[in-house]
């Protein structure tokens, strides 16, 4: 293990999710680190349009098969739009990639929801996986409204366009020990480490 504490390896190739990964377990008390500074960079399996669960498991069974003992995270999440119920979900990112040509996906959106319902939900589910096997998944979903426009700094991605219920604020103008409380990622990690008796 990296150290005597507890610890996590991050099989993730986003780096902006896996940062956020990484800030979350250290607010939870945990180290981790990215699979990619114990091992030469590997490309994951295609992800598949079946399940958010199913692609965790996937992506943190596949490192863990390359670091024997170690305790490997991994995530998918999706963006569920009230509005346009059969698209997105599972394959957010591949859908949007195909729509928006010049990666500008939080201004499609924008315009995507123009004079519609603009109630979504983002939803995570991770998984733990050690020696090829799961071990572990927890899920999490955080209820909100895609914004009038980008708003905020503290933030990237979609965190500038989406509002969270019980606030007026995206995201990304909300401090992190506030942002904590809505992230979705964060309530899936700690639904997870609550079944392994980690926290």
């Amino acid at each position: 293990m990296i150290s005597n504490k507890m610890n996590f390896v991050i099989a993730s190739n986003n780096i902006k999710k896996a940062k956020e990964l990484e800030n979350i377990l250290y607010h939870l008390g945990y180290q981790s680190i990215i699979y990619s500074e114990l091992m030469p960079y590997i490309q994951f399996p295609n992800e598949q349009n079946n399940s958010l669960e199913q692609n965790a498991c996937m992506k943190a069974e596949f490192i863990s098969h390359y670091l024997n003992n170690e305790l490997v995270i991994a995530d998918d999440t999706g963006l569920y739009l009230d509005a346009f119920p059969q698209e997105y979900g599972v394959s957010t990112k591949r859908q949007l990639m195909k729509e928006c040509k010049n990666g500008n996906f939080n201004q499609y959106l924008l315009n995507k929801v123009k004079e519609k319902d603009r109630k979504m939900t983002l939803r995570s589910v991770v998984a733990l996986a050690q020696n090829g096997v799961i071990i572990a998944k927890g899920a999490g979903k955080m209820r909100g409204k895609i914004a009038l426009e980008e708003l905020g700094n503290m933030s990237t991605g979609f965190d500038k366009i989406v509002i969270p219920d019980g606030s007026t604020k995206t995201l990304a103008q909300i401090d992190w020990n506030t942002r904590f409380l809505y992230l979705h990622r964060a309530i899936a990690l700690q639904n997870l480490l609550k079944k392994r008796n980690f926290s």
